[in-house]
């Protein structure tokens, strides 16, 4: 079974035995790597203006598992992040990138401010933006709802 680290890096197989350790670093690592995969996947869906429904059906979930992943009330296995890239047409390693968030600090960046304000200016914005794809995500689906019933 292939898989990869945090850092998108192919695993070899005596790494797949230490991930599953209770208390191990590294699997710590993967899950902070997961859920930041869920905001990226939320990017991706906003950018292609697709539903939950639509991933759903293209991985086999309904809407409504679709949704707990993006809600984070579901916790995001790594097999379903790959039938989320290949259903994407995505290559797993961009769940993994950092180069869009530091785009994303470097556009944020205000030189009046000290790196410390900016560091925190960063992290708010990209708290806000987070929570605006949820709230778009959200009005999409209830318009969905609303939809299907009247259908």
């Amino acid at each position: 079974m292939q898989g990869y680290n945090h850092d998108g890096r192919l695993l070899g197989p005596t790494e797949h035995v230490r991930l599953g350790q209770p208390n191990n670093p590294e699997r710590n690592n993967m899950s902070k790597a997961l859920e930041k995969a869920v905001g990226k996947i939320k990017m991706v869906l906003a950018q292609r203006e697709m539903g939950e429904k639509d991933l759903g059906k293209a991985i086999g979930l309904t809407a409504d598992e679709v949704y707990q992943l993006l809600t984070r009330q579901r916790k995001l296995e790594f097999k379903t992040l790959e039938d989320i890239a290949t259903a994407l047409g995505i290559p797993m390693e961009f769940f993994f990138k950092e180069e869009g968030e530091n785009e994303f600090v470097k556009s944020a960046r205000d030189p009046r401010l000290s790196d410390a304000e900016n560091a925190f200016l960063a992290e708010r914005l990209s708290e806000m933006r987070e929570a605006f794809i949820e709230l778009l995500l959200k009005k999409r689906q209830k318009s969905h709802d609303r939809d299907f019933v009247a259908g």
